[in-house]
């Protein structure tokens, strides 16, 4: 029976369709404490899977999100790896035989969210480094109590479950190897050996392991905190309104800019519906080229779904590009500067594309339509103010008429 409690948890590590992450760009941290039991492979023998009362492990970690697919984790365990052979163990050469080693295992391992939709169920593969603090009290050698310290290679799977947006429970496993023999203070150079101790590398093989498995809970932290969509427009309109009220000289005047742009705009494009009406059958071309800022067509923080405001003006610039079929349009979009710029580019690519969609549904054809990613690089209005960012989440519109 204690032998299938360990296997049904390996086995529930890859149960699952989807992934919430286990951090996100808006919590890009996470705290864990968790509680299991370990078990060795050395010269002594294999106890893999075979647990006693005694071999419990108590750790803790710290992790950070990377991006989507991977997560940096640091845990550190305590444990006692030991192993007693009896006088009628079945190995004559390992019968009377012991070890007893306090280990504190630090592992730093990269962790790789299987997959990469989002749901209350985010399984993970998982490899790095480790270092191994031993405190021998073997009786096999002469000195007691002495310290060393083994590198390995930890490497396992997991699964975090969510129970709420900032707490997790955690269920892991986690092979560990040794680089060097001797974990379980075999084999024993004949000089450091206790009288009458043996000294046999007993299993031929140039390191030992150990297993943990353990659940635990985790919590997410740091970032912006997670509110309803609801939440959000209320306080980014009321964070809005609280700068345009409060803003300094400098903040006005670009604001100010923003508004006569978007007036310019307006008139150019009425410019251009009565210069197309007007233009003579006879004549090849007419080219005309705008670049129109659309302040209401803004995205929330770390997010590529259009927002309620923009699709007054998106219906709108569906109807004139319906009316003239010689219109065609790039849309270009944004991010604000937080994230790294990979990410935001990519982020920006998707704003874009949700735009383009948004148009298509609206009757305006995919062909007369580009799209392009600007990233982070090439900001509306510089700075990290609240103010700064809601601008600079937002697409550059470039309508190009051709009447030929």
């Amino acid at each position: 029976m204690k032998k299938l409690i360990p296997l049904s948890l390996m086995l529930l590590l890859f149960v699952g369709v989807g992934t919430s992450q286990a951090q996100t760009a808006e919590q890009p941290y996470n705290f864990s404490v968790d509680f299991g039991t370990h078990s060795y492979n050395g010269d002594l023998g294999n106890e893999l899977l075979e647990f006693s009362e005694s071999d419990f492990q108590y750790g803790i970690g710290l992790a950070t999100y990377l991006n989507p697919a991977f997560d940096l984790a640091l845990k550190a365990k305590i444990m006692k790896l030991d192993r007693t052979n009896g006088s009628d163990d079945a190995s004559f050469e390992k019968r009377n035989t012991s070890f007893k080693t306090d280990n504190l295992n630090l592992n730093l391992m990269l962790r790789w969210k299987v997959f990469a939709s989002n749901s209350d169920l985010n399984p993970y593969l998982t490899a790095g480094l480790g270092a191994n603090f031993l405190q021998f009290d073997s009786g096999v050698r002469n000195k007691d109590n002495e310290n060393a310290v083994y590198m390995g290679v930890p490497f396992g799977a997991g699964f975090n479950f969510a129970i709420n947006d900032n707490v997790m429970l955690n269920f892991e496993a986690i092979y560990n190897r040794t680089f060097e023999d001797g974990l379980d203070s075999y084999p024993v150079p004949s000089g450091d050996a206790m009288p009458g101790a043996a000294t046999s590398d007993f299993d031929g093989i140039d390191h030992d392991d150990f297993l943990t498995t353990s659940v635990g809970v985790s919590w997410n932290f740091g970032g912006e905190d997670q509110e309803s969509l609801e939440e959000r427009l209320l306080r980014q309109s009321m964070e809005n309104l609280e700068a345009a009220e409060n803003a300094s000289a400098e903040a006005s005047e670009t604001l100010d800019q923003a508004q006569q742009l978007n007036e310019e705009t307006l008139a150019a494009l009425e410019e251009l519906r009565e210069a197309i009406d007007q233009m003579p059958e006879e004549s090849e071309e007419l080219m005309t080229e705008m670049v129109r800022i659309v302040n209401n067509v803004q995205f929330e923080f770390d997010k590529a779904e259009i927002i309620e405001p923009a699709y007054d003006e998106l219906n709108s610039l569906a109807a004139i590009m319906q009316e003239y079929d010689g219109l065609s349009i790039d849309i270009a979009a944004r991010a604000d500067e937080r994230g790294s710029d990979s990410y935001n580019e990519e982020l920006s690519m998707r704003r874009a594309q949700a735009v383009k969609d948004y148009l298509v549904n609206q009757g305006v054809s995919a062909s007369k339509i580009s799209t392009s990613a600007l990233g982070e690089n090439d900001p509306l209005m510089a700075g990290n103010s609240e103010t700064a960012y809601a601008q600079n989440r937002s697409v550059q519109l470039t309508l190009s008429y051709n009447g030929n």
